[in-house]
């Protein structure tokens, strides 16, 4: 992750996000055909997110915050 990103990433609102709800999201991309990514600003859960996507726009509030479920892992937010 670029240092940037990460600074961003700190200066976030940081919605909570359920860990459980985002493990079985990267889960379902991996084995299955869900490609759902979740809103780091809001938590809103969207459909058609590639499994790496990062900072993707979201539908719901606007910010540029949407990250695939397997990258969410990748980053702590799901054990």
């Amino acid at each position: 992750m670029r240092l940037q990103e990460t600074r961003w990433l700190l200066r976030m609102k940081n919605a909570t996000l359920d860990p459980d709800e985002v493990l079985s999201a990267a889960e379902e991309q991996m084995f299955g055909l869900g490609n759902s990514g979740f809103c780091v600003s809001c938590g809103e859960e969207q459909d058609g997110v590639d499994p790496d996507g990062r900072g993707d726009e979201c539908e719901c509030c606007g910010e540029e915050a949407v990250y695939g479920a397997q990258e969410l892992v990748l980053m702590g937010y799901a054990g």
